[in-house]
């Protein structure tokens, strides 16, 4: 209520807090945002007071999506939120920060593979050995104690136990390099639950850095102005593509080929079948952080890279139960239903047939991606999001 313009407005006239507080109290007509609005329209005319207007907008659910083709980093979609006259808040910009949860452990599982890891390197399924004695992230139930699990299958059921033992092989300060060399540039701190996602990042940041898995290691910075004008059409200004070699060609194309596992049988099985993508060549990543207060998918084809997160204006509120709150219920259907939109209008002339580039060499040949051992639960649906993001 504090922080809200009104409180200031009222404040600012000499009210005192209890008369602001009672005009807070006070019930009003008023126009309210809603998803079911009158006419419609997302306004909907009522009756409440102004603190239980501030409770109703704090249970609005947000998201911020953007959409950049991968070879230039040009932005194709952008959207900061629901509405911007009731949110001014842009959950998209560099600014607007939220933990990134699972959609981290790519980075991670990319470190692995630049020291020398391939997708079927075995982990043991137990307890992490580094951090607190008692942090013992939950698994995916897909493994039971004592397995021996392919690293790739880590990454696709998202498995905490998994990344997590990657952590201690490596230690935070090597997940802190990769990303600083994918470009994020939002804090990060040295700890083992790093490589979970509890760190604030933005969305254009992580956009940017999934940019480099679809593109051989290549950066591609978001931008969304070409050139300037004047009314007369003359060029005030131009801005050129901005791209940088990042990772080797080889960790980034086999970081992708494991993404390519969280669509088929991962998380995120269930984008495939539900949207009307059988053939298009898709990579990607759920992201569920802690209470369930934020969902994320990332998405990479060969031709662009989406991000969506979905939550709510303050942390504190989060989704009743991850059922609801994952990033494969949450996010993941916002992002089947622009690929599937987009891919599907020939005007935009995007490629379902094109494949992630291949490096110009036979350093490929010698990875192998056909790992011999599965997990004993194999009965899965597999429409269904698997758990453990």
């Amino acid at each position: 209520m504090i922080q809200s313009q009104h409180y200031q407005d009222l404040k600012a006239a000499g009210k005192t807090d209890e008369d602001i507080r009672k005009i807070f109290d006070t019930k009003t007509d008023m126009t309210i945002f809603s998803y079911t609005g009158d006419n419609g329209t997302f306004n909907k005319d009522t009756f409440m007071s102004p603190l239980d207007s501030l409770k109703y907008y704090l249970q609005v659910i947000q998201c911020g999506f953007l959409a950049v083709d991968v070879h230039t980093g040009e932005i194709k979609a952008w959207v900061g939120g629901p509405d911007m006259k009731y949110f001014q808040l842009d959950h998209v910009k560099k600014s607007t920060k939220r933990q990134v949860g699972s959609t981290m452990k790519p980075l991670q599982y990319a470190v692995a593979i630049e020291r020398g890891y391939d997708p079927c390197h075995l982990i043991e399924y137990l307890k992490p050995t580094c951090g607190d004695n008692n942090w013992d992230p939950a698994g995916s139930k897909k493994f039971k104690d004592g397995d021996m699990v392919p690293m790739e299958q880590g990454l696709w059921y998202s498995d905490n136990r998994i990344t997590s033992n990657l952590m201690c092989d490596f230690g935070p300060q090597a997940l802190i390099d990769m990303a600083h060399k994918l470009r994020i540039e939002s804090p990060l701190d040295a700890v083992p639950a790093l490589c979970l996602g509890v760190s604030d990042i933005s969305l254009t940041e992580m956009v940017g850095a999934y940019t480099i898995f679809a593109n051989l290691g290549v950066y591609s910075k978001p931008y969304y102005i070409k050139k300037i004008t004047d009314k007369k059409g003359n060029v005030l200004a131009t801005f050129n593509d901005e791209h940088a070699m990042a990772i080797d060609p080889k960790v980034a194309y086999t970081t992708t080929e494991m993404m390519k596992g969280v669509i088929n049988r991962g998380t995120a099985a269930s984008l495939r079948p539900q949207y009307g993508l059988p053939m298009l060549t898709i990579a990607g990543k759920t992201g569920t952080t802690q209470s369930n207060s934020d969902a994320w998918f990332m998405a990479i084809t060969p031709e662009i890279v989406v991000g969506c997160w979905v939550g709510f204006e303050q942390p504190a509120v989060h989704f009743y139960s991850t059922a609801t709150g994952q990033g494969a219920s949450a996010a993941l259907p916002i992002v089947g239903k622009f690929l599937s939109k987009s891919y599907g209008d020939y005007h935009l002339k995007l490629n379902m047939m094109a494949t992630f580039p291949v490096p110009n060499n036979d350093s490929t040949m010698n990875i192998n991606f056909d790992c011999s051992v599965i997990p004993k639960d194999t009965t899965d649906d597999p429409t269904a999001p698997a758990t453990g993001d």
